[in-house]
């Protein structure tokens, strides 16, 4: 809105309050939706219709900067980023972050969605329900605890007159008696 030159010398005083005035309301309104003239190279305005600040090049209005460094960034209500975004540190995204859902065969380090997850198939860890041929450590001689049995260390197994599953291990010996109707993994050691 305002002439930059002006006001100068020759000006005459009727006009002078009137130049600064128009000075005063661009700086005021951060040269936002104004026309000025002979605006120095390095000026700084915000553009509202685009939502960016921007800088006077001695010509023409361009990006004030490609990166900018923030110190906090907090939204209200919706917020989005047309672009890639890197966080150095720790986010927090309160209320519920959502993100796109990587293909299943997906290796990457993108970040993995609910649905991702579930999608993957792996095994519940109560109560899981095993595919395939699943391993486990064989357990050192001696061992008496609760755990998880592997077939390698109880080769043979058999129900005797009793009732009772008798099971020995591969070295002959640490026999194992238990209701032939209890399952393998639910017997105590």
């Amino acid at each position: 809105m305002a002439n930059w030159s002006n006001p100068t010398l020759t000006s005459l005083y009727t006009n002078f309050l009137t130049e600064l005035k128009a000075r005063d309301e661009d700086l005021a309104k951060q040269f936002d939706g104004q026309t000025v003239s002979n605006l120095i190279t390095g000026a700084i305005r915000w553009n509202s219709s685009v939502n960016r600040w921007q800088k006077w090049s001695g010509t023409a209005w361009g990006e004030l900067a490609t990166t900018y460094a923030l110190t906090g960034l907090s939204t209200t209500g919706a917020a989005s980023i047309g672009g890639a975004l890197t966080v150095t540190g720790a986010a927090a995204l309160n209320g519920g972050g959502t993100s796109t859902t990587p293909a299943t065969a997906d290796n990457s380090t993108a970040i993995s969605t609910t649905a991702y997850v579930k999608a993957q198939g792996y095994a519940t860890l109560v109560s899981p329900a095993l595919t395939g041929t699943p391993t486990a450590p064989t357990a050192a001689a001696g061992t008496n605890q609760r755990q998880s049995v592997r077939a390698g260390i109880w080769p043979s197994a058999e129900i005797s007159s009793t009732g009772t599953r008798v099971m020995t291990n591969s070295k002959g010996a640490n026999k194992a008696e238990f209701p032939a109707t209890q399952s393998l993994l639910s017997a105590a050691w």
